[in-house]
């Protein structure tokens, strides 16, 4: 009979091995994009309203606005911002595919690699609070 830490490390062996083919899966989308030729790449004013809808500041990240995609999310809280936000990413994938403005080119690997550590460094801290004030009727965690 197994018992539960052999359970567990089995689970985390196996799972592990899906990491690999996200983060190729990532590279290969980014070296993909980087390869196609600029008067092929335009924006969909649809894709950008939809993402602003869903994840503030996701539409102008979509039109390649980091920063003011960034600003959006962080004040998003206000609602207002987010709502702009949102119509400003259909009018600015309009203006990027009528040539009124150059569409940004994409980022470094560099860049895409520091994003990704960053992103797994902030979920791997919230899982290691959540773990750590105990979740649950006994546990300590303030929400």
């Amino acid at each position: 009979m197994y018992n539960e830490q052999v359970l567990k490390g089995e689970a985390i062996f196996f799972t592990s091995f899906l990491i690999v083919p996200w983060l190729y899966g990532i590279v290969d989308a980014y070296r993909t994009a980087s390869r196609i030729p600029p008067l092929m790449q335009f924006r969909s004013p649809g894709m950008a309203t939809l993402l602003g809808h869903m994840v503030p500041g996701a539409g102008q990240a979509y039109n390649r606005q980091w920063g003011k995609g960034i600003l959006v999310f962080v004040t998003s809280p206000l609602i207002l911002p987010w709502i702009l936000g949102i119509f400003d990413a259909n009018r600015t994938a309009k203006r990027i595919n009528a040539g009124l403005i150059p569409l940004p080119p994409p980022p470094s690997p560099v860049t895409v690699m520091l994003a990704i550590a960053i992103g797994l460094a902030v979920v791997a801290f919230l899982l290691w609070l959540l773990t750590s004030w105990g979740v649950g009727p006994g546990g300590r965690f303030p929400l």
